[in-house]
């Protein structure tokens, strides 16, 4: 799979309170191995566990990203915002491809 973002790329994201993450969307999340950094993943999963939902979330580059497969579940309440919308670089200006729609 090709990544859809790349280093450097500047992106709108929704707050979480507008809808909850659905499998496909890009979600900037509390990074679950370093408090105080953010990071970027895709929801694979959204499961229900008897502590709330929890989501699944995959990198776009799986041989060179750490996600759920290492650190496990995370619950959506790590979740800042979905991103929506990629505004630079101008060339691949644009909405997530891999979006979850409705």
């Amino acid at each position: 799979m090709r990544p859809a973002f790349e280093p450097g790329d500047r992106l709108y994201a929704e707050a979480i309170g507008a809808r909850s993450p659905r499998p496909g969307d890009v979600v900037v999340v509390q990074d679950p191995e370093r408090a105080g950094r953010l990071i970027l993943k895709r929801v694979a999963d959204v499961r229900t566990s008897p502590r709330g939902p929890v989501l699944e979330l995959r990198g776009d580059r799986p041989d060179a990203s750490r996600d759920s497969r290492q650190f496990g579940p995370v619950p959506v309440d790590a979740v800042v915002g979905i991103v929506w919308f990629r505004y630079a670089p101008e060339p691949r200006r644009g909405p997530d491809p891999g979006r979850a729609v409705n």
